[in-house]
């Protein structure tokens, strides 16, 4: 039995559509990975960076001395974010 056009047509547009979407689920996860793996590793950042500096050991807050920091610290770890409590 032979196929038609439209039919051979079909089956590589089904193809194409099951590749993409493997390409994007494939993605996804290594994206999701990545994601975790950075968590895990950067879990005691925080509180390492927070131990290791006097402004925030001390509790009374300079803000603007405390703008400087985060400054410095994003420009050392630009996909880091820094929140104050």
């Amino acid at each position: 039995m032979t196929n038609s056009r439209y039919q051979r047509l079909a089956i590589t547009i089904c193809f194409a559509i099951l590749g993409y979407l493997f390409f994007w689920w494939s993605n996804s996860l290594a994206q999701y990975s990545q994601f975790k793996a950075e968590q895990q590793l950067h879990i005691e950042l925080a509180k390492h960076l927070a131990d290791d500096n006097p402004l925030l050991q001390s509790g009374a807050y300079d803000k603007p001395a405390l703008e400087n920091l985060f400054h410095t610290l994003m420009l050392l770890g630009p996909a880091f974010e820094f929140y104050l409590p």
